[in-house]
């Protein structure tokens, strides 16, 4: 319940990703005190967090606190560079909302007829047919990619007309995301 409240239901990989994550620091945590704990007992006393051995575990905490900070915020800097990348987005496709998750990609630069292809997960718009196809080369080879018109797209409450959206055959192999979007829509550089 706390998963799903932190971080919202995407998909149940991520959500078994958070999960893992959240259990693997539970027991970290929960083995350090327990740890600590074992091996700092003082005179046949075997719980120093409720005895009279305060002054060790103020030391203890004053110590290691600064080191287990610094080591988190290292760590975290680079998830969260990474999550301010990420944008709800919800789009009309023959009068049908269709909401996930897009990546502002920098290195979409998909145009037709001068305007912006967003790319979006096959199983999103299984039923939808391409109404043309986009020649494209990336790292991985050369393709067709199958396109087709949306009628708006909501991001950052801002109306996004003339857009084309192309479907991926391959997965996006980051978490929870469905789509990637073309790089003028950072920042609302397109109108």
């Amino acid at each position: 319940m706390m998963i799903l409240v932190a971080y919202s239901y995407r998909d149940i990989r991520t959500f078994l990703k958070n999960l893992g994550y959240f259990y693997f620091a539970s027991i970290l945590l929960g083995g350090s005190i327990y740890l600590w704990n074992s091996t700092f007992s003082f005179g046949g006393i075997q719980n120093s967090f409720v005895s009279n051995s305060y002054q060790l575990n103020f030391f203890g905490l004053l110590f290691l606190s600064p080191i287990i900070i610094a080591y988190y915020v290292r760590k975290m800097k680079g998830v969260k560079e990474q999550y301010a990348f990420y944008q709800k987005v919800r789009m009309l496709v023959d009068h049908h909302a269709i909401s996930g998750v897009g990546y502002a990609d920098s290195g979409n630069t998909l145009t037709y007829k001068k305007k912006p292809v967003i790319l979006a997960r096959k199983n999103l718009l299984e039923n939808k047919n391409a109404s043309i196809y986009l020649p494209y080369q990336t790292a991985l080879g050369i393709g067709m990619l199958a396109c087709f018109p949306v009628e708006e797209v909501y991001l950052d409450n801002k109306v996004y007309k003339n857009i084309y959206v192309g479907i991926m055959q391959e997965d996006i192999l980051m978490d929870g995301v469905d789509f990637l979007l073309h790089q003028t829509m950072i920042g609302g550089l397109y109108d």
